[in-house]
């Protein structure tokens, strides 16, 4: 088993990728000279961007930059899997914002919700398995890396295109609120 870890640097990525290869980041180019010359059996792909504030208030070329960073190499690094001849376990680690979004932290919450989509798309294809952790800021990055490798073990072969959500049960309580709003 070859592990690959891809992305945003931070705790997270240091965690899984101990013992593997890391490339921090990477250009849509590199990822896929890096996935063909690597041939991992496991990936992580970790988008865990910094917070830039809402949408609207981020130049376009950051936000430009932020997608390259994530999005975009995310999707080239899937693309090239495909190319391989081998299976491959892939998780997508990607802020909260994703299936509830964040409207203060808009730049985040329109990456991690690409992401989602990419791994439900993604999850159909011969020969890749992919599913989703999307996290919270608070979250211990060891608790984070124990569901991904579990998600890229042999034990979980049967888990594809699922989304975890490590939030404490916060969107939990937002959607009871709502609900309770609502009755009221």
């Amino acid at each position: 088993m070859t592990r690959l870890v891809i992305g945003t640097h931070g705790a997270v990525a240091r965690t899984l990728a101990a013992g593997a290869r890391f490339a921090s980041s990477p250009a849509r180019t590199t990822v896929r000279e890096i996935v063909r010359r690597d041939r991992p059996t496991e990936l992580a792909i970790v988008a865990l961007p910094p917070s830039l504030g809402s949408l609207g208030t981020v130049e376009t070329s950051e936000l430009e930059r932020m997608l390259g960073e994530t999005l975009t190499a995310a999707s080239a690094a899937i693309q090239t899997l495909t190319e391989l001849d081998h299976s491959t376990r892939v998780v997508i680690v990607c802020p909260t914002g994703g299936l509830l979004p964040d409207h203060c932290d808009g730049v985040r919450s329109t990456i991690a919700a690409g992401l989602v989509m990419l791994m439900e798309v993604a999850s159909t294809l011969p020969g890749i398995s992919v599913n989703a952790i999307l996290v919270a800021d608070a979250i211990p990055p060891a608790e984070v890396a124990t569901v991904a490798n579990l998600l890229l073990g042999t034990s979980a072969e049967s888990i594809n295109g699922t989304t975890i959500r490590m939030d404490g049960g916060h969107d939990a309580v937002l959607a009871a609120e709502t609900r309770t709003e609502e009755t009221n």
